[in-house]
């Protein structure tokens, strides 16, 4: 007898059963406007016409959501979270902006002639947002996140800027732009001193390694800037240090600050020491954090003038910096340095920092020993902050000595580690330093607090067996282990039957050889991602095509991977390398197609560039 059970007859629990399962895009999408009941539900659990996070649905049903939040007024009167933009699919950020402004056009815009001028009718338009004679889409909108993952026009950023994101109700806005997108930095700014009267935060942020967002002081007054009312946390990548200066005086109510600077800071030039002279600076500044800082030389002065701006105030500071002093080796930050420039400040309590100083010797055990000494004072050992454990080692593939503290605080930074890891040393276990070899420990307390780990092998080195088993430590559970383009050799002794079980996202950098003896086949069995960086000559390493789809399918069939990503970087073959790229898909989708051989293929996303991979929902 067949049980034919209607949709009232399900009870509320197994809806919500059901909705845990699913994105929050997805459940209102599927399960809206059904009955009263359920739309109910949806108000209570899954914020129905109020919130709504779009980044990681489909196409389809992200083009049905940017339609209805327009001209639905239930979505567009009360909508006060939106989220938007993802590398995986398409511009999401071209297409909302399209939607508005058809609606801005259709419903505002009035044309005292005949003319079919559409250029002319959008530069109105976005004069009349800028002077606020039109409101904002979203008047209730509080929270707005955007990834911006292709290059925008002008139109689009400003009707993003003052058409959606231009209300008084607005507290949050984090941008993440793509890649080239600095020339938009004087109207980011103006939108932010101009027009976010009661911003609370903003995150403005581009990829690390490029050139950051720059304000100067002369645009500043040309536009006639007035303090930020109400601005108290920042996140942002800027170019160099006049910036932050500027960005400084014009925030008087900054409480929590975190800034990557592009440029090298270097020996103060005149500018700099005017500005940093003349400036006001907020006085309640108490979380400060810096981010991939470039100091060069006497540039370590510099950070430590502006620091000391914020003894009265400061509580918590996280520095992560690399230093290169050519000929002035004393200038090297070390735990006596350190300790000094701490007890300057009257309120710190938290002091976190990750340092990479450039050697020009290969450090012997002496040296090593000497860096290790400066922090085993009472400073650190017995001090302000505790017991404070701190790592200091030399990366002989780059020659840095690398000391940070512990737990690693700064999780959009990889560790480059080499696989010799017996020059590490900790200040907390001097007789332990001397005697201790236990590969798995010292790497253990490596991970704690941190997400990626980057080994750089040198030309021929042996990968001892000792090493793998190591990497199995459990403090690595869930982590992502990338491997550089010399992928070492495995010593003739390894175990077969070694399994990386604790990782679940491989990168492999500049190559997609697989003619290299790791057996990855066998290594990853918990793999749910799988991107190959930075490919070059893709056409002559794609030789052995069919081992990397049968790796694939054995993780897709057998265990977790969801994700595949490919980082192209040569342009010139471009047409060549596409028709490879879709070689491969057609052969690994025909591969793991469901058929009567294989009813129970998983689904694999195969996707092209992007950041590193994450977990497909």
């Amino acid at each position: 007898m067949v049980n034919n059970m209607k949709l009232e007859d399900i009870s509320n629990e197994l809806f919500l059963c059901i909705w845990d399962q699913l994105s929050m895009a997805d459940t209102i999408y599927s399960f809206s406007n059904l009955t009263t009941r359920i739309d109910c539900m949806l108000l209570k659990f899954c914020c129905l016409y109020n919130k709504l996070d779009l980044r990681y649905c489909s196409l389809s049903i992200f083009r049905y959501f940017s339609h209805q939040i327009i001209m639905k007024d239930e979505w567009r009167l009360n909508l006060t979270v939106l989220k938007i933009g993802n590398s995986y699919r398409c511009s999401q950020v071209i297409s909302l902006a399209d939607e508005v402004i058809q609606f801005f056009m259709k419903n505002y815009l009035i044309r005292k002639d005949n003319q079919n001028n559409n250029s002319s009718d959008l530069l109105h338009m976005i004069n009349l947002l800028k002077k606020k004679n039109v409101e904002p889409i979203f008047p209730q909108l509080n929270t707005l996140i955007v990834y911006q993952s292709i290059t925008m026009n002008e139109n689009c950023r400003d009707i993003f800027l003052y058409g959606i994101a231009c209300g008084s109700t607005l507290r949050t806005l984090n941008w993440r732009a793509c890649s080239y997108q600095t020339h938009h930095s004087e109207s980011f700014f103006d939108w932010l001193f101009q027009c976010s009267t009661n911003l609370h935060k903003y995150q403005l942020l581009n990829t690390l390694g490029e050139s950051g967002f720059e304000l100067s002081y002369q645009h500043t007054l040309i536009n006639s800037y007035q303090f930020h009312p109400s601005l108290i946390f920042l996140k942002i990548n800027i170019l160099n240090l006049s910036t932050l200066f500027v960005l400084l005086h014009y925030l008087p109510k900054l409480e929590w600050l975190d800034v990557h600077i592009s440029n090298p800071i270097e020996v103060e030039n005149d500018f700099n020491a005017h500005l940093s002279k003349t400036m006001d600076y907020p006085i309640k500044l108490h979380t400060l954090t810096f981010r991939a800082l470039n100091i060069q030389g006497r540039g370590c002065y510099e950070l430590e003038n502006l620091l000391l701006k914020f003894i009265q105030s400061l509580e918590s500071l996280s520095i992560s910096m690399y230093h290169r002093c050519d000929n002035e080796p004393d200038l090297n930050y070390n735990g006596y340095s350190l300790s000094i420039l701490c007890q300057k400040f009257l309120h710190l309590r938290s002091f976190h920092f990750a340092l990479q100083i450039q050697m020009f010797e290969k450090a012997d055990e002496n040296i090593i020993n000497n860096f290790v000494n400066t922090f085993s004072t009472p400073f650190w050992l017995n001090g302000p902050f505790g017991c404070k454990r701190i790592c200091v080692d030399f990366e002989q593939i780059y020659g840095w000595i690398q000391m940070f503290s512990l737990p690693f605080t700064f999780n959009d930074t990889t560790l480059f580690r080499s696989t010799d890891l017996t020059n590490i040393q900790f200040n907390t276990d001097l007789e332990e330093n001397q005697t201790s070899k236990h590969l798995s420990q010292k790497l253990e307390t490596l991970w704690f607090g941190m997400s990626r780990l980057f080994l750089p092998f040198d030309k021929n080195q042996i990968l001892s067996s000792v090493f793998v088993q190591a990497l199995r430590c459990p403090s690595s559970q869930g982590k992502t282990l990338v491997l550089s383009q010399k992928r070492g050799i495995m010593s003739e002794n390894i175990v077969n039957q070694i399994q990386l079980t604790h990782f679940n996202m491989l990168e492999l950098v500049d190559s997609i050889d697989t003619n290299i003896n790791y057996n990855l086949q066998d290594r990853f069995p918990q793999l749910r991602c799988l991107r190959l960086r930075s490919c070059k000559n893709i056409a002559s390493s794609w030789e052995n095509i069919d081992q990397w789809i049968s790796f694939i399918l054995t993780h897709i069939n057998e265990h977790q991977l969801t994700c595949v990503r490919f980082d192209f970087i040569e342009q010139e073959k471009k047409t060549t390398e596409m028709n490879i790229l879709d070689d491969f898909s057609r052969k690994l989708f025909t591969s793991f197609a469901p058929s009567t051989t294989n009813p129970n293929a998983r689904a694999v996303e195969v996707v092209e560039g992007g950041p590193p991979c994450k977990p497909v929902r």
